[in-house]
């Protein structure tokens, strides 16, 4: 069965959102956070274990079963049965994606990566009325940024509490050590449109989406999202002066500033300011949904060495305030904030099913479900009423009364075939 567009199908996407600057507490793709250790003449070196990893599979054909790629992958990985697990879903009308956890990189005829770059279909369920889109944050890993100690929760136990959803994975580079590399939220926002899904920085998305009206896709994206979750979102500024270090003199140093807290005060900056108010009227124009939640427990900050590692060794302190992260400038029922003790890096890393944290989140989420997508039809559905202004042009639009124009001695004899 093919895939219908968003227009015709007139789904809901509840969007999960995540810190803006995870980046300095995760492992990213482009930096090595590790523990300073001094070797002596007795220490022995023993070799790393393997990482279990979770790879993402391209491009398998539309006919292939959960088994049948099972008995592919138990022929290429000796070790399939102990160690891995598997998702499959529909990627486009002709192909599969499939994300695979193994501690070894499987020999498929399939494109195999671990970056996650793009959309990645976790789950899809039999009849899914809602789209759940989950964006990590800058420089942190699509899929790492949900994982527990042995789980990810989007994609091994969040189908089966969501069954009538259709779960997704957002992943993007911002690399954010590369000096070289110049990027912006605008930038991250537009490339998030274009691909017509998702992207972390959903409030500068949706004030692009509101805008560009003259776009049919940017409309149905802003008109069938109904609701957000942010997890540590820093919409009053981020406390990391550490971080600034780490980029000072590199391209994408502006941005970094930009997400800062701008003075001791802990005042917005203008870029985020100007944010705020921008997707402040996109929520009244919208009528989202917010839940947003903040970390009670300190981080400990990381610092940047001469030799290019990072070390996770400096003071403890609230990455994101509690202002900051619930402070969108909306207060009505629209909106709900609550707490998590856990510390900013940890703040969407649930261990299991049964989580304390995650069973609240999930009651959340499952609110949003619920009623999106009644709420969503009816958006697309809706009939406009006219003002009696409207109303006034319109009928102007008419066809006038001809009749009254031949009655009039102001107007010559009719030409022969004319009225």
């Amino acid at each position: 069965m093919d895939i219908i567009p968003t227009k015709e199908l007139l789904y809901a996407m509840a969007v999960v959102i995540v810190t803006i600057v995870y980046f300095a507490f995760t492992m990213a793709p482009t930096a090595k956070i590790t523990k300073v250790i001094e070797p002596t003449k007795t220490t022995k070196i023993n070799p790393l274990p393997k990482k279990l990893k979770c790879f993402r599979i391209r491009g398998i054909p539309i006919g292939t079963t959960k088994e049948s790629l099972e008995e592919e992958l138990m022929r290429c990985l000796p070790t399939y049965e102990s160690d891995c697990s598997i998702t499959l879903a529909r990627s486009s009308s002709a192909t599969l994606i499939a994300t695979l956890n193994s501690f070894e990189t499987p020999n498929l005829p399939y494109t195999i990566d671990h970056d996650f770059l793009g959309v990645t279909p976790l789950f899809e369920g039999d009849e899914p009325l809602v789209d759940i889109i989950t964006i990590p944050g800058l420089g942190s890993h699509p899929i790492g940024s949900f994982k527990g100690k042995d789980s990810v929760w989007i994609r091994d136990f969040l189908p089966q509490d969501l069954p009538s959803a259709r779960i997704l994975a957002y992943g993007y580079n911002t690399s954010i050590l590369d000096r070289n590399a110049k990027q912006s939220i605008s930038d991250l926002a537009k490339a998030f449109l274009s691909s017509v899904i998702a992207f972390r920085s959903v409030t500068k998305a949706l004030h692009i989406a509101k805008i560009s009206f003259r776009n049919p896709d940017n409309v149905d994206f802003f008109k069938s999202s109904y609701g957000l979750m942010f997890f540590g979102v820093p919409n009053s500024g981020l406390n990391n002066k550490a971080l600034m270090q780490i980029v000072a003199g590199g391209l994408n140093e502006q941005m970094i500033k930009d997400l800062q807290v701008a003075d001791e005060d802990h005042e917005p900056t203008q870029f985020l300011s100007t944010i705020k108010q921008n997707f402040k009227q996109c929520c009244k124009e919208g009528r989202f949904q917010i839940r947003s939640y903040y970390e009670q427990k300190e981080t400990q900050m990381v610092r940047k060495l001469d030799n290019g590692l990072l070390v996770k060794d400096g003071p403890l302190c609230f990455m994101v305030s509690k202002s900051s992260a619930c402070d969108i400038g909306i207060n009505d029922n629209s909106c709900y904030e609550d707490g998590l003790l856990r510390d900013h890096s940890d703040l969407i890393k649930f261990a299991d099913q049964f989580d304390d944290d995650y069973r609240k989140v999930l009651h959340g989420l499952k609110g949003l479900v619920d009623s999106a997508s009644n709420v969503i039809k009816a958006r697309f559905a809706s009939i406009k009423k006219l003002s009696s202004v409207e109303k006034r042009y319109w009928g102007d639009l008419n066809v006038p009364p001809y009749g009254n124009f031949k009655e009039t001695k102001k107007i010559q004899t009719a030409v022969e075939g004319t009225l």
